[in-house]
């Protein structure tokens, strides 16, 4: 039993650390598109390798994608959809907060293009299932089966908060920022058994970010205007995104 739950671990990071470094090699090719094109580019072939990395693993252990959850069913548009509200509602309360208690204030930018904006924003569609696939996919559900949601979700936090910071934030954005939405991210994919709802909640979050000009490559229609330098204490935000977790967990 507890050989098994170490070969599990060490397969489910394994799995990760091969996708951030296929990632990193195989993104090379999206430099050489503009700027708008490369993120979809980036995210098409994260895709692919996260696609394939999946089915190498499932192959080697005589299992199926659907048996980890990656198979089209009749709710599977209705998740996406019902997730991507959910995730620009989690966007706009945790938005709200910072307005709240900073003198931050959204202004509308001049020139603003709803139409090219929506368009360069369906990038974000890749970007986010291909996340889904290699961090709520195969390593999830293994872990998840293995050693229980608590344990899973602490792993699989960390990993996309490390991946993040390989990718260049900051070590403590990647945790208050991507490891905790990542609790979100996994409580959504345990609760379906599958990536829909995960991905459209991901696809929400960044679709309100990018709103906000805090995606490159995208124009946004809106922008943050601060008086002073944001300072938001980080327990507050943890405090309120741990309200927004406890929320969902019984939304769900």
């Amino acid at each position: 039993m507890v050989t098994n739950k170490i070969s599990t671990t060490i397969k489910a990071i394994l799995f990760c650390i091969c996708f951030t470094a296929l990632l990193a090699i195989t993104s090379k090719t999206s430099s050489f598109f503009p700027l708008q094109y490369e993120r979809f580019v980036y995210g098409l072939t994260g895709t692919i390798v996260a696609f394939v990395l999946t089915w190498i693993f499932c192959k080697t252990e005589k299992i199926t994608l659907a048996s980890i959850g990656l198979i089209w069913e009749k709710k599977t548009a209705q998740r996406i959809i019902t997730g991507f509200a959910i995730g620009c509602s989690i966007a706009m309360v945790t938005m709200g907060a910072i307005l709240l208690f900073t003198s931050v204030q959204i202004k509308l930018l001049p020139n603003y293009n709803i139409a090219s904006f929506l368009f360069w924003a369906l990038a974000l569609i890749p970007l986010a299932l291909m996340e889904e696939l290699a961090f709520r996919g195969y390593a999830f559900v293994k872990l998840n089966k293995t050693l229980g949601l608590v344990l899973t979700q602490i792993i699989i936090a960390t990993l996309f908060a490390l991946y993040h910071y390989v990718g260049g934030q900051s070590l403590l954005s990647s945790f208050i920022g991507p490891g905790v939405f990542a609790l979100i991210f996994g409580l959504a994919a345990a609760k379906t058994n599958g990536i829909a709802l995960p991905t459209g909640i991901h696809i929400g979050v960044n679709f309100m970010l990018a709103l906000l000009g805090q995606h490159k490559g995208m124009r946004p229609i809106l922008a943050l205007k601060m008086h002073q330098i944001l300072r938001l204490p980080c327990y507050k935000l943890l405090k309120l995104q741990a309200t927004l977790y406890k929320l969902f967990y019984f939304y769900l």
